[in-house]
């Protein structure tokens, strides 16, 4: 029912269910989830609350408890369980990709840039991994390595239209405006690109006719 879409209904057979029988810490989860989502909030939260410790045992255990949290609006709350799963040794590329995310979100720039230099370690690079990385080179003073991170995480994925605005700004920065110009055009074209992109563009292109 749950992969059908069909939350509320598979909710009230798991409540049914558990007069019956004791659930699994799996099921458990999942319970806490759909209580979370579309039953009693309270409910999902002391079910969560109660399994916590045994979600780190397992990587997908780890990922789905910190989803959790992120619905119930705590992304810091997922932020730990993330690190902790990670601080056990559980080498799994997904709590390094998620950890990097959520840790972004919250702002946690020192946790995200080390969770993504970890799954970077582990030859499992994404376009958000790289990109993020290549922010800090750029804040570092780093142009170079920032450019060769934002090519690769494009290569990666065409439309990340964020990596394609910053590639743009670099490569202006460092003088390269044809090369600016190309990458801008490019993240116009990216879906929720926003007006930042275009701006972009325009002013290289003012460049351009300046020079010629």
């Amino acid at each position: 029912l749950v992969a059908l879409g069909k939350d509320e209904s598979a909710l009230e057979c798991y409540r049914r269910l558990v007069r019956v029988r004791t659930f699994s810490e799996e099921e458990s989860l999942l319970v806490a989830y759909l209580e979370i989502r579309v039953g009693d909030r309270r409910t999902g939260i002391v079910t969560l609350e109660r399994i916590r410790d045994g979600l780190l045992d397992s990587p997908r255990q780890i990922l789905a408890g910190s989803l959790c949290y992120s619905l119930l609006g705590h992304p810091e709350e997922a932020v730990a369980l993330l690190r902790e799963g990670a601080a056990r040794g559980i080498e799994s590329p997904m709590i390094y990709q998620e950890l990097g995310s959520a840790a972004a979100e919250i702002g946690d720039s020192l946790v995200a840039e080390w969770a993504f230099r970890r799954l970077r370690g582990l030859g499992r690079e994404t376009s958000e991994c790289l990109y993020f990385l290549a922010v800090s080179d750029m804040n570092q003073g780093r142009m170079e390595q920032a450019v060769e991170n934002l090519d690769r995480s494009v290569e990666l994925d065409p439309l990340n239209g964020r990596a394609l605005l910053l590639l743009g700004t670099i490569r202006y920065r460092l003088g390269q405006l044809e090369s600016a110009r190309d990458a801008l055009i490019r993240a116009v074209r990216c879906p929720r690109s926003g007006s930042d992109a275009e701006r972009a563009l325009a002013r290289v292109c003012r460049g351009l006719r300046l020079d010629s």
